[in-house]
């Protein structure tokens, strides 16, 4: 799949081509909703993603410690919970 706009990359030279607006658009999504949990099936459909662009983007998320994936299966930003916590904190 290939994005418009950004640098486009080959994820570790898997063949997989994706831009650099792909990962900051799935950033900016779970940076936006703090408490996003998805499975890898859900975020092909939200991002319209093909399964290979996906993998070869999530695999770089989790090398990057972006995101984590859950015992239930779901991907999570790696820092959600200190997140909630500094704001809630703040709140406070």
């Amino acid at each position: 799949m290939r994005a418009t706009g950004g640098q486009d990359r080959d994820d570790n030279n898997t063949g997989v081509r994706f831009d650099d607006s792909t990962i900051a658009r799935i950033q900016s999504e779970y940076r936006e909703m703090p408490g996003l949990r998805l499975t890898f099936d859900q975020m092909r459909r939200l991002w319209m993603l093909d399964q290979r662009t996906c993998r070869a983007v999530l695999d770089q998320l989790l090398d990057a410690q972006f995101l984590k994936r859950t015992r239930d299966g779901r991907y999570v930003r790696c820092d959600f919970r200190q997140s909630m916590r500094q704001r809630h904190h703040q709140e406070i």
